[in-house]
C-alpha cells in the first residue's frame, strides 16, 4: 500500500479563525453538536387513507395481492404496539406509489419491519413526528428481500437498541447494465438510529477470481438522519457496489468508541457524493470511499461540505481504489474532488504510524484527484 498523500491548503488568518469560531461557537448554550443539527425540518400535510389495517397489537402482515391493494393507494396502520410488520407484494408505480403511513405512534419491539417483493413504495411515520418507532430489537430491525426493490422510501422511523443490522439488504442479483437489475432510487430519510447496528445494503465489483458484478445500487439518497450512541458498530453505513450514491445533511456523533479497529464509518465502494454532514466523537474515518465506475466513462467520486471533529483514531476521510474493481470492458477509475471541509482533532490517541489529516490518498487506479479549500 502506498503511503498517504497529504495536501495542506493555507488560508488567510482571519477566515480561519472566523469559521473556527463559527464552528466552535455557533451553537447556543452548552448544547452538543448532536442537538443542534444542521438541517430544520417541517412536517407533511397528513396522508389520508384509502383503508387502515392492523389490530394494534400482535403481528401485522399487509400483503398486496392478498388485499388487492392498487397502485397510489395510502395504506394507514392502526396505532399500537406490534411484535413485527411484513410488507409483501406492494407494487405501484412512478406516478402512482403505494403508501404504509402511521398517522399515530405505531411501536415495533423485539421484531422488525420486512419489506419483500416491492417497488415505487414509501414507508412514512412523517419526518418530523417520526411516528414508527423500532426499538429492543433481537436481530435485524429492517430487511429488504424477494425481487430486486425499486423506488423505495423509508421516511420518518426512529430504530433504537437494535443488536444486529438496523438495515440489511443481501442483493446478489447480477448487474447487466440495465436499469431492471439495478436496486435504483432508494431513500433513506429523516431517521434517527440510536444504539444500532449498521446499514448493510451488500454488492460486489469483483476480477479476483473471475468477474463478479452483483447488487449493483444506483443512484440511493440517505439524507437528513441522525446516528448516535454506537459504540462497537465498526461500520454504520456499507454499500458494495453503488453508483450516483448521495449522502448529505446526516449527524454523527458518540460513535465508534469501544473498538481500535481501522474502519470506514461510511464504507462505499463506487461514486457518487458525500456533503453536509457532521461527525463527531468517533474512532474511524468518517468517509472510506474505494473508487470505480461502471462502465467506460468514468464517474465522480465527491467529498465536500462535511464537519469531522474529534477521532480518537485516524483521518477524517480516505480515498482508495483497487485494481480488482477496474475491470477492461467493465469498469474504469473515477475522478476525484475533496473540498470545503473542515476537520480537527483528529486522532487524538497519538499512535505513531498515523497522522490525522483532512483526507488521506492512496493508489487510485487512475483518473485526476483534486484537493482544495479545506480548513484544518
Amino acid at each position: 500500500m502506498n503511503c498517504p498523500v497529504h495536501k495542506t491548503i493555507t488560508l488567510p488568518y482571519t477566515l480561519k479563525l472566523f469559521l473556527v469560531l463559527l464552528f466552535l461557537f455557533g451553537c447556543k448554550g452548552n448544547a452538543t453538536p448532536i442537538d443542534n443539527p444542521i438541517f430544520e425540518v417541517d412536517d407533511q400535510v397528513p396522508l389520508i387513507p384509502t383503508r387502515t389495517l392492523g389490530s394494534g397489537s400482535g403481528y401485522l402482515t399487509i400483503d398486496g395481492k392478498a388485499l388487492s391493494i392498487k397502485p397510489g393507494e395510502i395504506i394507514a396502520i392502526t396505532p399500537g404496539t406490534y411484535k413485527d410488520l411484513l410488507f409483501i407484494d406492494l407494487n405501484g408505480t412512478s406516478s402512482q406509489p403505494i403508501t404504509i403511513v402511521a398517522n399515530g405512534p405505531v411501536e415495533v419491539v423485539g421484531g422488525g419491519i420486512t419489506l419483500e417483493n416491492v417497488s415505487n413504495l414509501t414507508v412514512t411515520g412523517y419526518r418530523k413526528a417520526k411516528n414508527i418507532f423500532l426499538h429492543d430489537v433481537t436481530y435485524r430491525a429492517i430487511t429488504i428481500t424477494g425481487s430486486i426493490p425499486q423506488a423505495v422510501t423509508l421516511e420518518g422511523i426512529r430504530l433504537k437498541n437494535v443488536e444486529d443490522y438496523a438495515l440489511f439488504y443481501d442483493n446478489t442479483a447480477p448487474y447487466n447494465g440495465t436499469d431492471a437489475t439495478a436496486f435504483l432510487n432508494f431513500k433513506l430519510l429523516h431517521c434517527d438510529f440510536d444504539n444500532t447496528g449498521g446499514i448493510q445494503i451488500n454488492g460486489n465489483l469483483n476480477n479476483s477470481v473471475g468477474i463478479v458484478n452483483n447488487g449493483f445500487c444506483k443512484n440511493p439518497e440517505i439524507a437528513y438522519c441522525t446516528f448516535k450512541n454506537c459504540p462497537t458498530v465498526e461500520t454504520l453505513l456499507y454499500i458494495g457496489n453503488v453508483e450516483g450514491c448521495d449522502i448529505h445533511h446526516n449527524v454523527l456523533d458518540n460513535i465508534n468508541g469501544g473498538t481500535d479497529k481501522h474502519n470506514g464509518i461510511f464504507l462505499l465502494l463506487g461514486n457518487g457524493r458525500v456533503h453536509h454532514n457532521k461527525c463527531t466523537n468517533h474512532q474511524g474515518n468518517f468517509v472510506r470511499f474505494w473508487p470505480f465506475s461502471q462502465g467506460s466513462q468514468p464517474k465522480e467520486v465527491l467529498l465536500y461540505n462535511n464537519i469531522v471533529w474529534n477521532s480518537r483514531k485516524y483521518s477524517a476521510l480516505e480515498v482508495q481504489s483497487f485494481a480488482h474493481h477496474i475491470i477492461a470492458g467493465v469498469s474504469t477509475y473515477c475522478n476525484t474532488k475533496v473540498y470545503n471541509n473542515t476537520a480537527g482533532k483528529m486522532n487524538t490517541s497519538k499512535p505513531t504510524v498515523f497522522v490525522g489529516v483532512i483526507v488521506d490518498v492512496y493508489n487510485l487506479q487512475g483518473g485526476d484527484i483534486q484537493i482544495f479549500n479545506n480548513l484544518s
